[in-house]
């Protein structure tokens, strides 16, 4: 199948990849300095701080790479990792943005 592909569709495959990966490594770096250095304001341990940005970002991959799998074929057993990881994640975010007081 790939031997189908003229050089110019495999070199823009290829530089398509690399900029997706690039852009992606990007945001990962300042999606995880940013929620880091906001755990670490708002009180969490240096071990939270690091560990609160890898699972929320990990989360996100997670339910972006299910949102990708053709409707009606996922495995059942798919859904409970995202929805441990939500429920495990849940108590930290509430912590970190509690809702506003009434008073």
């Amino acid at each position: 199948m790939e031997t189908d592909l003229s050089l110019a569709e495999r070199r823009i495959r290829r530089t398509t990849i690399a900029g997706v990966a690039l852009l992606a490594l990007i945001a990962a770096v300042v999606s995880f300095r940013h929620m880091h250095a906001l755990c670490l304001r708002h009180g969490e341990d240096r071990l939270a701080a690091v560990l609160i940005p890898l699972a929320v970002d990990g989360l996100i991959v997670v339910a972006s790479m299910l949102s990708c799998w053709p409707t009606g074929t996922a495995p059942a057993a798919a859904s409970w990792p995202g929805a441990c990881s939500w429920s495990a994640a849940s108590p930290a975010l509430a912590r970190m943005w509690p809702w506003p007081s009434p008073v």
